[in-house]
């Protein structure tokens, strides 16, 4: 069972789930009840992409096994379009970004 931080104040429905909600309630309730309160998550947006990107770049150099150049304000590979490629996918109905 989830408990509120220190300092916050328990809901009656603290620790349980709404009812079919949603596939993200289902999958990342803890997730989802910060969405809905609008509280700030424990970190930040900014750290949890960088996390994220690193990850999916080492991933990237291995399959194309050669060493890759990152700009990391622009956020492409520099001179590399089969490694840009690799940066996306065509997204899959219901899980669109219009």
């Amino acid at each position: 069972m989830l408990r509120p931080a220190p300092g916050v104040a328990a809901t009656r429905t603290e620790g349980r789930d709404p009812p079919a909600k949603s596939a993200l309630w289902r999958q990342h309730p803890q997730l989802a009840r910060l969405i809905k309160s609008r509280k700030p998550t424990i970190a930040p947006v900014e750290v949890a992409h960088r996390s994220c990107s690193a990850c999916l770049l080492h991933h990237i150099a291995m399959k194309t096994k050669r060493k890759l150049y990152w700009d990391r304000w622009k956020e492409p590979f520099k001179n590399d379009d089969e490694a840009n490629a690799m940066l996306s996918r065509p997204q899959r109905w219901p899980h669109v970004i219009s």
